[in-house]
């Protein structure tokens, strides 16, 4: 509690946009001496805010609170689109709102910000990877979009030898033997037992679960400044598909719908070329935007998503070409 306090009695609170006038053309970016050349997308699979970062104590994210000193926090950002898990995935990783089918049998239209990155960079497919603990997200490694259909695919790993779901613990394992192993560029990672966890209407459940991903995004954090293949070049971004119903529309059971409770999620950033200790409340930025940015991180253009560059958390702006 006390650590909580004196970290916010340091915090900045960004209260002004120094973007305003910067368009969200690719070519009109020119990135001066970014240091990022590789991103890690951590997508906690369906907590609430109320339970996270608005939790009064932030009791449930003590890991979160000491990194907070090195990251960015959006406090504000949104799910405007479908609040289900394929959907919020698909656009996180497209730029784009597709309202998908939830059961994992509807491949998204528009290509994902992996075949760009393959394709723009001419790397070959383990240099960006899919790792979930749910099988079913294997179907965003692909489009439908007849210029992208099977072409430039990340590997997958989305789940045990029988295609069934598996822990967040083994899915961690798993990111770690990748990285070992492969040294990508790009990974999204999906840790699910949060929204299991809720579906179930297990409270107890529900809440040692936020505090295990809560450890988890440390140990992910720790593993890569330990590896000199990552440290101080890599961003790690921790996101969620979606929230849950609020008290006044449900409760924490389930999700899907438009009220606060499920669009509200999480946008916290560590990073090289990103703000540090800082709380950002501006902006209207929101779950296709980010990625945008991390075309920008990574210097490749997405020509079908039609997010926005999350401005504001970048140390150096941006010079108009």
């Amino acid at each position: 509690m006390r650590l909580f306090f004196v970290l916010i009695s340091f915090m900045l609170i960004s209260c002004t946009n120094d973007y305003e006038d910067f368009t969200e053309n690719f070519d009109d970016y020119v990135p001066t001496s970014l240091k990022t050349e590789n991103v890690i997308i951590l997508v906690i699979d369906g907590p609430r805010m109320s339970e996270t970062w608005n939790e009064p104590n932030k009791q449930y994210i003590p890991d979160r609170i000491k990194l907070m000193q090195e990251g960015v926090l959006i406090s504000n950002f949104m799910n405007k689109g479908t609040t289900l898990t394929v959907s919020g995935h698909s656009s996180i990783l497209n730029g784009t709102y597709e309202n998908l089918d939830n059961n994992g049998t509807e491949t998204p239209i528009n290509p994902s910000l992996f075949q760009y990155f393959l394709k723009d960079k001419k790397l070959p497919n383990d240099k960006a990877w899919i790792i979930a603990s749910k099988s079913k997200l294997k179907v965003l490694a692909n489009c439908t979009d007849p210029k992208w259909k099977d072409q430039y695919l990340p590997k997958i790993d989305t789940g045990n030898a029988n295609n069934t779901n598996r822990t967040d613990v083994l899915t961690i394992e798993s990111f770690k033997n990748t990285l070992t192993k492969s040294s990508p560029n790009l990974v999204m990672i999906n840790l699910k037992d949060v929204d299991i966890a809720g579906h179930e209407n297990n409270w107890d459940g529900y809440i040692e679960a936020i505090k295990n991903t809560d450890r988890q995004i440390k140990e992910v954090w720790d593993f890569i400044q330990s590896d000199a293949n990552y440290k101080d070049k890599t961003t790690l971004i921790v996101t969620n598909d979606h929230g849950r119903h609020d008290d006044d529309n449900g409760g924490f059971q389930s999700h899907g719908d438009k009220c606060k409770g499920c669009q509200h999620i999480e946008f916290f950033a560590i990073g090289p070329d990103f703000k540090k200790n800082t709380i950002i409340n501006l902006g209207n930025y929101e779950q296709k935007d980010i990625a945008k940015t991390i075309g920008i991180l990574l210097n490749f253009p997405l020509e079908n998503s039609d997010g926005k560059v999350i401005k504001d958390i970048f140390i150096n702006p941006y010079f108009i070409r």
